[in-house]
């Protein structure tokens, strides 16, 4: 696990956590894990909503192709 120094690098993995909870669907976690985990948590959370995507959309396709 990487040692945070700096304030900078402390600001900037606060606000990867933020825009982590703001874009996929406001996702909770506490902050020391958040710092830890944010980039893990949207690439995580984006191949989880990436992948509902294509299963709604197929889901419709073949609503569509069966009328």
């Amino acid at each position: 696990m990487k040692i945070v120094q700096s304030q900078d690098e402390i600001s900037s993995l606060q606000r990867n956590c933020s825009l982590c909870q703001h874009y996929f669907l406001s996702y909770k976690l506490e902050l020391s894990v958040c710092v830890t985990y944010s980039n893990y948590c949207c690439r995580y959370l984006g191949l989880v909503l990436t992948f509902f995507l294509i299963v709604l959309l197929l889901l419709e396709l073949e609503h569509v192709a069966n009328f």
